[in-house]
């Protein structure tokens, strides 16, 4: 795989190259904010945070974005190692461990695709449950520029930071004594190989 490099140097060559906006990705939504999902193919290495309830997990992680098609794994840290292959077109969801002697992935719930990791589903699919989002300003991650989005109802809030090109840096969730929090490290924006969207050989696929 490529080496990644800083996301100031991958991203600023896409400043001002033409995106669809809101009002084409989610169609509800003021055609003024980013768009709901990504529109652009690109690797990313993010941090995971993750307070369930007083039991508090952590790890890096990887996500091969590509059209429909993502896969998200576990680079290093205290979480399930699990890798989730996911194709929006076909609402398909596949989870399984790469050691699994069983050589098993278990099909998942589409479920709007909230079953996705955070930053593979885009904010639109938060956008589609709560509505608009309340707008607080810009903020620098990784030395890119990305706009704030909140939500906020009885027992849950929600806050994304989006580029223009609909690329999440930053997401945070709190739903009662849960939190969830996943921030971007570093990126390569180029297609994936299509390879890594497939199971590897001798899986199969259950329910």
């Amino acid at each position: 795989m490529p080496r990644l490099v800083p996301l100031a140097v991958l991203l600023s060559a896409l400043l001002l190259a033409p995106h669809p906006s809101s009002s084409q990705t989610n169609p509800d939504l003021p055609p003024d904010l980013p768009p709901g999902q990504p529109q652009i193919a690109f690797t990313l290495e993010y941090r995971l945070e993750r307070n369930l309830g007083g039991r508090f997990d952590w790890g890096k992680r990887r996500l091969f974005v590509s059209g429909p098609h993502s896969r998200d794994e576990l680079l290093d840290g205290e979480l399930e190692r699990f890798t989730v292959l996911a194709d929006r077109d076909q609402r398909l969801v596949l989870r399984f461990e790469p050691d699994d002697p069983a050589r098993i992935a278990k099909r998942q719930a589409w479920n709007d695709g909230r079953s996705l990791p955070l930053l593979a589903q885009g904010y639109g699919t938060v956008a589609a449950r709560l509505g608009p989002p309340r707008l607080l300003g810009e903020r620098q991650i990784a030395g890119q520029t990305c706009l704030r989005l909140v939500w906020e109802i009885v027992g849950e809030r929600q806050e994304w930071c989006v580029t223009a090109q609909g690329l999440a840096l930053a997401a945070r969730r709190n739903a009662g004594a849960n939190e969830t929090r996943v921030e971007a490290l570093l990126v390569e924006l180029a297609p994936p190989d299509s390879s890594l969207f497939t199971l590897p050989p001798g899986f199969t696929a259950t329910e």
